[in-house]
């Protein structure tokens, strides 16, 4: 029987490093990356396919888990 991961919510701090270890050596394979970051496969594939906003944040956005829109425009 498997055991069921806890949710873990990644910083956006942590997504720009995995984008940069990722960029720094093509050859590391994801699941490498997810059983660092104890998060799934699927999940580290949708962090690098959205790599050119996670590489542009600023330093005070590195410690933010949740980006958030306006409700009204």
């Amino acid at each position: 029987m498997s055991t069921k991961r806890k949710r873990v919510n990644l910083s956006a701090g942590q997504k720009c490093e995995i984008c940069e270890m990722k960029e720094r050596d093509p050859r590391i394979q994801n699941v490498e990356l997810a059983q660092k970051y104890n998060v799934g496969k699927s999940t580290i594939t949708d962090i690098l396919k959205e790599s050119e906003r996670w590489l542009t944040i600023t330093e005070s956005q590195e410690n933010v888990k949740k980006f958030r829109g306006p409700k009204w425009p």
